[in-house]
């Protein structure tokens, strides 16, 4: 017994308490009676503002993300933060772990800020410009995704794990789709991208330093 609104329906809503959750398109604040016009962001802002939240993390390794209750004003993902959750990312985490752990730890912020939200006892504060960042829509193509074996195998496996999401893609590697990657212990003696061994589930290439084995699907 939900009412479902289209956007413009909000705007005169006098009393309205507005959060948005991955729209895609930039909501304009002088639209809108109500100045209470919330964000929940997957990143920890000001880094990763914008899009593909579940990739660029990992293709810069970052060890840590999380999640942002901030105010919408006219930028993107720039209004004053409210409320931030941290979380760890782990090694092995691909963009669909990132992505899940990012609605859980959501929900999990959502449920500890809505009720400052609604009886409007909060407190905000503007994001700081150092460690700030941005992405937009074609910052990817995930049509072409090319992975660069010139790498170390760190860069390569977080090129692999910030382009699996199997229910949307997989990367390629030689003609074979790969979802998992793993470092070895065994420094590379070849070029980078050499084949040390191909068997029937693994890929095992050399890179600037060590061994990576690349699980085919």
């Amino acid at each position: 017994n939900i009412e479902i609104l289209k956007l413009q329906d909000c705007y005169q809503i006098k009393d309205l308490i507005f959060i948005s959750l991955h729209y895609d398109k930039i909501i304009k604040i002088e639209n809108f009676k109500s100045k209470r016009l919330f964000n929940l962001h997957f990143s920890l802002l000001p880094a990763y503002k914008g899009m593909h939240t579940s990739a660029f993390p990992l293709l810069n390794g970052e060890e840590f993300s999380g999640v942002t209750i901030h105010d919408i004003d006219n930028g993107i993902d720039t209004g004053n933060i409210i409320a931030q959750k941290k979380f760890k990312i782990n090694i092995d985490d691909n963009a669909k772990d990132l992505f899940l752990k990012y609605i859980d730890n959501g929900i999990k912020l959502f449920k500890k800020t809505a009720k400052s939200l609604i009886s409007n006892n909060y407190k905000s504060y503007p994001q700081p410009s150092i460690g700030s960042n941005y992405f937009n829509k074609s910052s990817i193509n995930f049509k072409k995704i090319t992975i660069n074996l010139n790498n170390t195998a760190f860069q390569i496996h977080n090129q692999i794990r910030a382009f699996a999401f199997e229910e949307y893609q997989l990367p390629e590697i030689l003609g074979y789709k790969i979802y998992k990657s793993k470092i070895t212990d065994r420094k590379s003696k070849y070029k980078s991208g050499k084949v040390v061994f191909n068997k029937a589930n693994v890929l095992q290439l050399a890179t600037i330093d060590y061994d990576i084995k690349l699980y085919k699907k």
